[in-house]
């Protein structure tokens, strides 16, 4: 009937830890509120309340961009901030700012602490409506060749180069290719800001073309560049038009010969030719 003894050394517990709290997503950085282009980064930086593992290719922040479903990729690390991001690609156009969703996708992927806890992956989604994608490069729609007919020297030969959208040109020095008679010319495209520019080459004495000039793609850019708003740079290739009836004539006639009267004596009222 003696009492057990319950009294006991106790053990060294100094390294052994508890951890039964989940890391949670505190917030969620976005894009930079402005029209970002054909091949920029959306970059998404998600932060946790503590360091974790991030294991795995399929981990993803869901997007739609103007209509279209996509993914903003999480980058595999062990931190306390994992970037997930996703590069704009032909086509890609959003006016009205990029959406984005909670939770986080996760495939095979898996997200824990040190401890082995898996982390909350929902989020409360940022403002994105001034986040815009321009994924979509201006073209050239169309190029008008000078009118038909004789040029003299002094004269412009003009071509209307015109594009899908407004196109900022910025340098003098783009132009077209021209070929007058068989010497290459350039057709200089004035710095604007619109739909249209003007690219243009003023006749020298000396050139001819009696059969059309020649005109060919793509425009040259020769240090200049030619970009939309959001900074994609133009398809500089085009059809050529026609000009087979632009004619270049800068040859002043001459007299050739004069030829005299017939020897004679003429009389008054006689014609002398």
């Amino acid at each position: 009937g003696n009492n057990d003894v319950l009294n006991f050394p106790l053990p060294d517990t100094t390294g052994v830890r508890v951890d039964a709290i989940y890391p949670w997503i505190t917030t969620v950085d976005v894009p930079a509120n402005k029209t970002h282009k054909l091949g920029d980064s959306l970059d998404f930086v998600i932060n946790f309340s503590e360091s974790i593992t991030l294991a795995g290719a399929d981990s993803a922040i869901d997007l739609t961009i103007g209509a279209t479903a996509r993914q903003a990729v999480c980058s595999a690390a062990t931190a306390s901030s994992i970037n997930c991001s996703y590069t704009i690609v032909a086509a890609d156009e959003d006016t009205n700012g990029i959406v984005h969703v909670s939770p986080i996708s996760i495939g095979a992927t898996t997200f824990k602490d040190a401890a082995t806890n898996d982390a909350i992956l929902t989020f409360t989604a940022a403002t994105t409506t001034a986040v815009f994608v321009d994924g979509v490069v201006p073209t050239i729609t169309s190029v008008t060749a000078p009118t038909n007919g004789s040029y003299l020297s002094g004269q412009a030969l003009d071509f209307s180069v015109n594009f899908s959208e407004p196109v900022t040109i910025t340098g003098a020095n783009s132009y077209v290719n021209l070929t007058i008679g068989t010497v290459s010319k350039q057709a200089v495209c004035s710095a604007v800001t619109a739909s249209a520019t003007t690219c243009s080459y003023t006749i020298l004495p000396g050139d001819v073309d009696t059969d059309g000039i020649a005109n060919a793609s793509p425009i040259v850019l020769a240090g200049a560049t030619w970009q939309d708003a959001a900074g994609n740079n133009t398809v500089l290739t085009f059809t050529p038009p026609v000009t087979t009836a632009v004619i270049v004539d800068t040859t002043a006639p001459t007299i050739t010969s004069i030829t005299s009267a017939a020897s004679a004596t003429y009389v008054e009222n006689d014609n002398v030719d």
